[in-house]
């Protein structure tokens, strides 16, 4: 009685603790490994060494069997089993660090960031601002001074207004309250300016009432007051027949800030005739404002 050949009784042995079929050339590969071996027979009786190469050989068709499968798994379908190449680290970069402000100067040329210390920001340690090249400062900071393209930024503390920004009088002032809402709601009703409706914004991080005052192109400023046009008592942004530029025209944006309570007003000036490039120029000016109370 022929028995089962003891090469396919290991590997169906293994097969049936891994894969479910082994493919035909693995199966081949092994009983040929074993057919072609050279057998060392014992004459006599069965005896150890016999068992032991019975046994040897076992286990090489084994490991066959298993390297079989092992190189099924893990080769490729497209190939040999290859390098994989070592993923590219990513570099984030880090941030540029801010540019360090220095002190705003009294006079020339600006490009940088600049930061103001002084009584008009009475209640805030310190104001920082950047500002595009071609701006210069000497009382205000501008491009094109003296002209009607003129752009103007700068910043006040304000208590109380005048009644008529052209027949100006100081006995005739109007006190502005202490919120951003209650100062706006002053200079929408001032005379001499049309007004914009108030909107809210945020500057620096702090709620603030955003409202636009133009003057009318046909406004004679020789008929004002000294000749001037004045929005309120103190320093302020003044100007007339006997200053740098014609104030008919002008339009102002004024920024009313809430800063820890203290009140904080930032005006951005243009003209009829400022090109929309300094305009936003001058916008990118106060959204740079930055704020230390």
């Amino acid at each position: 009685m022929s028995s089962r050949h003891e090469p396919d009784f290991l590997i169906a042995s293994f097969l049936n603790e891994g894969l479910d079929e082994l493919p035909e050339r693995s199966y081949d590969a092994v009983r040929a490994a074993i057919d072609h071996t050279r057998q060392w027979a014992v004459i006599g009786p069965w005896k150890e060494p016999q068992i032991m190469t019975a046994t040897r050989f076992a286990l090489i068709a084994a490991a066959v069997a298993v390297m079989a499968v092992v190189a099924i798994r893990l080769i490729p379908l497209g190939g040999g089993f290859g390098i994989q190449p070592t993923p590219t680290p990513v570099v984030t970069p880090s941030p540029s660090p801010a540019p360090s402000a220095v002190a705003l100067p009294t006079g020339g040329p600006l490009a940088g960031t600049y930061y103001i210390e002084n009584v008009a920001l009475t209640g805030v340690h310190r104001l920082t601002f950047t500002v595009p090249a071609g701006w210069t400062t000497a009382d205000l900071i501008a491009k094109n001074p003296g002209t009607q393209s003129e752009v103007m930024f700068t910043s006040w503390v304000v208590s109380d207004i005048f009644q008529d920004a052209c027949k100006w009088d100081q006995s005739k002032i109007v006190n502005v309250g202490t919120t951003p809402e209650q100062m706006v709601s002053a200079l929408a009703g001032q005379k001499s300016r049309t007004a914009s409706p108030a909107t809210s914004t945020v500057i620096a991080g702090y709620p603030a009432q955003e409202i636009t005052l133009t003057v009318s192109p046909s406004l004679d400023t020789s008929t004002c007051t000294n000749g001037n046009l004045r929005y309120w008592p103190g320093a302020g942004p003044d100007f007339g027949s006997g200053m740098c530029c014609n104030a008919a025209g002008n339009i102002d944006t004024i920024d009313v800030v809430n800063v820890n309570g203290r009140r904080l007003v930032f005006v951005a000036r243009h003209y009829p005739g400022s090109s929309a490039a300094d305009v936003a120029e001058l916008q990118s000016v106060v959204d740079s404002i930055q704020i230390e109370p």
